[in-house]
């Protein structure tokens, strides 16, 4: 197993035959995503993971999937009229998607009921910055400033 999913896994809910010299890499990548989904869930994840192991499996396989066919930076593609879009700023391609947040938060919900306000699942948000007093425009601030925010809410479930 590679954390959430195997290499089996994702090949047959793919359609893909990963060769063999690449199957440490794709182990690696199903690995990471596994450890995005099991951040996200929190306190929740082995209870999670125990009730819905097919449900992870096919998210960190789609996960997957999408970091193995879209490359770094590109936002879509389109074959007729070749058009691609590229990524504007700092967009992380780790970032879990709000349709599968919405779906590990019904999960959570199964899984473990309402959770109280110190259980709550999430990365949050985190943000660098200089700053500082400023001499002249050839001089950088010289204060690193760290930011983060509180960590996100789950929606109430229906």
């Amino acid at each position: 197993m590679c954390g959430y999913a195997s290499i089996h896994d994702y090949e047959v809910r793919t359609g893909t035959d990963i060769p063999t010299e690449l199957e440490e890499t794709y182990c690696v990548w199903l690995t990471d995503n596994s450890a995005i989904i099991k951040l996200y869930l929190g306190p929740c994840a082995d209870a999670v993971a125990a009730a819905y192991p097919d449900v992870l499996a096919m998210l960190t396989c789609q996960r997957t999937q999408r970091m193995a066919s879209i490359p770094q930076g590109v936002a879509s593609t389109s074959v007729g009229g070749t058009s691609v879009s590229f990524v504007e700023g700092s967009v992380s391609s780790s970032a879990l998607w709000p349709s599968e947040t919405d779906t590990l938060d019904r999960l959570i919900g199964a899984a473990c009921g309402e959770l109280g306000a110190d259980e709550v699942p999430g990365l949050g948000q985190l943000g660098v910055a200089w700053g500082g007093p400023q001499g002249t425009d050839d001089e950088q601030p010289d204060t690193l400033y760290v930011v983060a925010s509180p960590q996100r809410r789950p929606r109430r479930l229906r």
